[in-house]
């Protein structure tokens, strides 16, 4: 290393040294400011535990520009990573890498900007009168304070956020975090499938979902072109809330006699600071504590005054693999051809092709193919519900901490891009469960690729907000979910692919094994390390423990202790 690059290095370790103690002394316990955020009075302070409590009216207005300032005062670098990532940018303002450039292309392939565009030309006024109360909040800080040192080493200015940017984190986190996951494992069926020209196997595992499947379907699979292997997709450092616990009694089995809800949301320790922020909002008639996607004007973890609420992933699948017939950058439906729609990006000097069709579908191709236009066979495509009408939905969400009715809750998110299942509890007592989403109506399940050139293959509408599954005051008096299998019965098929019912069982089993429960217990519950899988598999593996592979003849009381089913923590 350079003597001249050692003293930069340096000179900027001492600078930052001196920034944070600074910025530290701003940020300790009964540490207080009042702002005046484009009209409106807030006064923030740290409480004992660290966390920013804001302070001003009960109106949505002050509340947002509130959570916009907090986000950026303790987020500030990944609040604005987070728009690059969503943005495709991240090359154009960092070292570029091989991962950032996966990272740009996945943000770049979707189109997010455009999309958003199309959502905020039909948002109503009061939608955009709180978005832009956020906006509001975020900018404030930003011109109001210096950058942090990471961005003065590499000379990045933020611009200021605007709603589009906004909603292009909303669609990001929703598209390529979360609905991906389902699309993840129709990939690996398609891979097996193309390595081993076999599905019997799969039709079992998959049952009944693949039961369709032909060997018509498979070579196809075998010719597609421009394949993207598994391997190839980054998502490493793509928020997800893939992996969650939460529950609720009612008041019968709370030893205060009111509901009490736990939540239990997974996070990588990987990823620090983790995708959710907590924050406290204190005015007259309006207190909220809560959780809230940094980026996102919601709250998805949380309490008012009126209600409690919670969310885990809901394992919906709301997006699709296709076959697409291509020739001469033109897309079959029902024999006739139409032209793709073509953009070029620039990424990292290499110009890459993205091509889509009118109704939606993204054409897949792997990194190397797209530096080049398409050519004629067939491919994959990607169909999201990417619509005006889930982004509206999902700015509904946010006004569950402005109401005092949990039934008007479930209204709110029975219709988001998220996939979720919501918990609610309310000071009357009433507990209730509700599951949301937009899971297109199709022909088959879900989780095998048809041809899109078959009409008779292609969505047809949205399940019903009605056809989701809920669940009000149930007799036992509790509710759960753990990411595990919700279907509501006579309706259409929501899941194709959930977690195993292991950590649900375990949870059920914690539920009916007292009469009453407090907070003590809750906080038992998720340090709980018992594992119904291990339950269930130990007697098996303890039958062919022997050196010669023979039943053992160990004492199977003492080999079945408790303590052999807990998951062991390093």
């Amino acid at each position: 290393m350079s003597f001249r690059r050692l003293v930069f290095l340096s000179f900027g370790v001492l600078v930052g040294y001196l920034l944070c103690k600074i910025d530290w002394q701003f940020q300790q316990v009964g540490w207080t400011t009042t702002l005046n955020i484009t009209g409106s009075s807030i006064t923030f302070s740290r409480n004992k535990d660290m966390i920013l409590v804001a302070e001003g009216k009960a109106t949505a207005e002050d509340f947002l520009k509130a959570l916009g300032w907090s986000h950026t005062h303790d987020r500030y670098v990944q609040i604005c990573l987070y728009r690059l990532l969503s943005q495709g940018k991240l090359s154009e303002t960092f070292p570029v890498n091989e991962k950032s450039f996966q990272l740009d292309f996945r943000s770049k392939q979707l189109d997010l900007i455009e999309n958003s565009k199309e959502c905020y030309s039909r948002l109503s006024r009061e939608e955009l009168q709180q978005a832009a109360a956020y906006i509001d909040g975020i900018n404030f800080y930003l011109e109001s304070s210096p950058r942090p040192i990471e961005f003065i080493l590499l000379n990045y200015f933020p611009d200021p956020f605007t709603i589009i940017d906004i909603l292009t984190i909303q669609k990001f986190i929703a598209f390529a975090g979360l609905n991906d996951i389902n699309l993840q494992v129709e990939k690996l069926i398609l891979e097996i499938i193309r390595e081993t020209g076999q599905s019997g196997f799969l039709k079992e595992l998959f049952y009944p979902h693949l039961n369709n499947i032909t060997q018509e379907h498979i070579e196809i699979y075998e010719s597609l072109k421009d394949f993207r292997a598994l391997a190839d997709h980054e998502t490493a450092h793509i928020p997800k809330i893939t992996n969650s616990n939460n529950w609720v009694v009612a008041g019968k089995l709370s030893k205060t006699g009111f509901p009490l809800m736990g939540s239990d949301p997974h996070m990588d320790i990987i990823k620090l600071p983790n995708i959710f922020y907590e924050s406290h909002y204190v005015a007259d008639g309006l207190r909220v504590f809560g959780l809230s996607p940094v980026g996102v004007p919601v709250m998805l973890f949380g309490k008012t005054q009126n209600i409690s609420f919670s969310i885990t992933f809901g394992m919906l699948d709301m997006a699709d693999y296709y076959i697409e017939n291509i020739k001469d950058k033109s897309y079959e439906r029902n024999g006739d051809f139409f032209p793709l729609k073509e953009r070029t990006a620039v990424i990292q000097d290499q110009v890459v092709f993205f091509y889509e069709t009118s109704d939606g579908h993204i054409i897949e191709r792997n990194l190397e193919a797209s530096g080049e236009p398409i050519s004629t066979g067939k491919y994959l495509s990607i169909k999201y519900p990417m619509s005006p009408e889930g982004d509206l939905a999902n700015s509904k969400i946010f006004n569950i901490v402005m109401e005092k009715s949990i039934f008007r809750c479930m209204e709110l998110v029975r219709h988001n891009t998220l996939g979720t299942n919501f918990l609610f509890a309310d000071v009357k007592g009433n507990i209730a469960y509700q599951q949301g989403g937009m899971v297109p109506l199709r022909l088959s399940t879900g989780l095998l690729p048809l041809p899109a050139w078959k009409t008779e293959n292609l969505w047809n509408g949205y399940v019903a907000d009605e056809d989701y599954h809920s669940l009000i005051n149930p007799e036992e008096g509790f509710i759960a979910t753990a990411n595990d299998l919700i279907q509501a019965e006579g309706k259409p098929i929501v899941s194709t692919f959930s977690a195993l019912p292991n950590r649900i069982n375990r949870i059920t089993e914690l539920l009916k094994s007292k009469e009453k429960f407090d907070t003590e217990d809750f906080k038992n519950f998720q340090s709980d390390t018992y594992s119904k899988l291990a339950e269930q598999s130990v007697p098996l593996f303890l039958q062919y423990l022997g050196d010669s592979g023979n039943k053992c003849e160990c004492d199977s009381k003492v080999a079945l202790e408790p303590s052999h089913m807990k998951h062991q923590i390093s």
